[in-house]
């Protein structure tokens, strides 16, 4: 009678209030001891932090003094090497070698040297180059050369041209111009002839612009030679033209436009130091046509680069960021610190960092930047958060306490509440399941004491009906006292052996008559020489009915209804297979719990409460069996217990 296709638990959407509720009154207080824990943790770091800055800012006051001390010094320093004030100096010079004392120093990475006016002295910005001669011959040359490519011709005119006395330019260009003509023909060994004697001949001789002629043809030499190691004595020349700075030498534009290229064709053959500082002067310059000269330290238009001036303005310091923190870092070195902290120089815009413990200007002589001071051992600080850590476990461990209880409750609250509401849904069916056979017997009483006179066949007919509620109602309660029973574990099993063939008479007899009315076929099908099995025989009847009893309830006419036992290893398998509605997989799952009753969709007119078939798993596993079902919707079902042999029961309690 368990396979009753109804919905229990009404009510049950409303079970889940409590649990709710409990969960609200947890979380807001375990919220709230979160909130005030988190609150106090950052109080007390904060005060942590307070107390580690008061200890260490007297260090940091110290570095940030000798910090103004040491870029003063530099300022100083540099003025005095360079002899930039006029007076008394270890160098007296021009600006040219004032750039490259500087330079050399590794204090800075370049500099800018001023005149007494205020002018840019160098590196001063290159001119264009445009050289014209009023010589008809000069105009004819280049006309050859360049339109008409006769190079010899060219070069005669060329040659000519370098032999005159009276112009020393005009000589100068001319050699130049006739060792391209030969170097383009091919003749590299007069062409370099003619290169080597010009640095002798034309050593001082500057175009227009102030650039040195013979540095111009000795470069061009050694781009144009097929073979670059016969230009070894011009390569050395050019270089030691390149690391001579002073009075007569070569201008700014000159220099740096020669030492790149070079660099490009001997690698290695120029200081890139100095080449470097060349090229950072000349941007500069290039960016600033007017830049102001301040003594401390100030940005420029160029990225990571900045700019100080010495205190007689003559000349300005350009350094890049990382010059100014490696000089600055040298400062916090050879400063006498705790251990466990360690100072840093920031630059200006740079946010601070989440490790930073206190942070200060970083003096007068650089505005906009900070000195930071971090925590390197992690004992200083994990000593201040002991205590805090202490008490954050505990806040932890007593929510997860407080959770896990609530948790529990509320599972229990809700299960207390899923219980009063199946047993509500039992009385009510209960009470359902007895009416139905006593109204009918009520009625059929009635009708027969109403009757003047009892005719046998109809009182006959009446008595049979009478009977047959009779039986359904024993039925019913005699499943609701063995589910009692059993719930309460007072059931009792007598067990002996049994004959299945005995057990399946026995079933099909107490399942009555209506198993051979028409419309309604029941086969029986035992296989021979079954052996007995141990069990409570009136239990396992009441097993075998309840599957006759659903198997007829949930078929319709025609009732195709069979019972087969056969054997199967160390059991005795009866089964019950009919071709009613069926049910789905997962309900087949769920089929012989307490009071489960599949989709509202299959009610039928004789309700169930969801019992017979948890009764009938309880008999059999207290044989020490199984209880099972194949099932598919509109197909029928099969209901199978195995029940273990006489002999096998006797070898396992042994």
């Amino acid at each position: 009678m368990a396979r009753q296709f109804s919905k229990s638990g009404t009510g049950q959407g409303n079970d889940l209030w409590p649990v709710l509720l409990l969960l609200v009154v947890v979380m807001v207080p375990t919220i709230g001891v979160l909130w005030f824990v988190s609150v106090a943790m950052h109080n007390e770091q904060l005060a942590s932090q307070q107390r580690l800055s008061d200890a260490y800012r007297t260090h940091l006051l110290h570095v940030q003094e000798t910090l103004d001390e040491r870029w003063k010094g530099i300022a100083n320093e540099l003025q005095t090497l360079t002899g930039a004030a006029g007076e008394v100096a270890i160098v007296k010079s021009t600006a040219q070698q004032r750039f490259v004392t500087a330079v050399s120093t590794n204090l800075v990475d370049s500099v800018v040297c001023f005149g007494g006016s205020g002018e840019i002295v160098y590196p001063t910005l290159p001119d264009a180059i445009s050289v014209e001669f009023e010589d008809a011959r000069w105009r004819e040359a280049v006309r050859l050369e360049y339109e008409l490519g006769d190079l010899p011709a060219a070069q005669k005119i060329y040659q000519l041209l370098a032999s005159e006395p009276d112009d020393a330019l005009l000589q100068a260009f001319a050699s130049q111009a006739e060792i391209r003509c030969l170097f383009k023909t091919g003749d590299d060994q007069a062409a370099l002839k003619i290169a080597n004697e010009f640095g002798d001949r034309f050593s001082t001789v500057r175009d227009n612009h102030g650039r040195l002629i013979a540095a111009n043809v000795e470069l061009m030499a050694i781009e144009l030679a097929a073979d670059r190691d016969s230009t070894s004595g011009l390569q050395q020349r050019l270089l030691q033209r390149l690391g001579v700075y002073g009075e007569g030498r070569l201008p700014a534009s000159q220099r740096l436009f020669v030492m790149n290229r070079m660099a490009e064709l001997i690698p290695d053959s120029v200081d890139d130091r100095i080449l470097a500082a060349e090229e950072l002067a000349s941007r500069f310059v290039a960016a600033h046509p007017k830049p102001s000269r301040q003594a401390t330290l100030q940005s420029s238009q160029l990225s990571d680069v900045w700019q100080m001036a010495t205190p007689d303005g003559l000349l300005l310091l350009l350094l890049t960021t990382k010059t100014v923190t490696t000089q600055s870092a040298s400062v916090a070195k050879e400063t006498e610190l705790p251990e466990g902290v360690q100072i840093s120089i920031v630059p200006p815009g740079h946010t601070q960092s989440v490790d930073e413990l206190i942070s200060i200007r970083a003096g007068s002589q650089l505005p906009g930047w900070r000195l930071s001071m971090n925590l390197t051992d992690a004992q200083i600080t994990n000593s201040a958060l002991h205590q805090q850590t202490i008490y954050v476990w505990i806040s932890v461990l007593v929510i997860l306490f407080t959770s896990v209880v609530a948790v529990f409750l509320a599972i229990s609250i809700r299960r207390q509440i899923h219980v009063a509401n199946l047993k509500n849904d039992l009385v009510g069916t209960v009470s359902h399941e007895l009416k139905t056979p006593l109204s009918s017997m009520r009625l059929l009483v009635d009708t027969l004491l109403d009757s003047s006179q009892f005719e046998p066949q109809q009182t006959r007919e009446y008595l049979q009906l009478i009977a047959k509620e009779n039986t359904r109602l024993s039925r019913l309660i005699e499943n609701f006292l063995t589910f009692s029973r059993l719930e309460q574990g007072k059931h009792t099993f007598e067990f002996c052996a049994v004959e299945p063939a005995a057990l399946i008479a026995r079933a099909v007899e107490a399942a009555g008559e209506r198993f051979y009315e028409t419309g309604c076929a029941l086969t029986i099908e035992s296989a021979e020489n079954l052996p007995a099995i141990l069990g409570d025989e009136d239990g396992l009847v009441m097993a075998l009915l309840n599957l006759l009893d659903n198997a007829y309830k949930y078929s319709s006419a025609p009732r195709e209804i069979s019972v087969q036992t056969k054997r199967d290893a160390d059991t005795v398998c009866f089964s019950v297979t009919d071709n009613g509605v069926g049910m789905t997989r997962v309900a087949a799952k769920r089929i012989f719990q307490k009071f489960y009753q599949v989709d509202q969709s299959l009610v039928r007119e004789g309700q169930g409460c969801g019992l017979g078939l948890s009764i009938v798993n309880d008999i059999v596993r207290a044989h020490g069996g199984e209880a099972s079902v194949s099932s598919r919707p509109e197909n029928g079902s099969t209901f199978t217990l195995r029940i273990p042999t006489a002999t096998s029961s006797e070898a396992s309690s042994k």
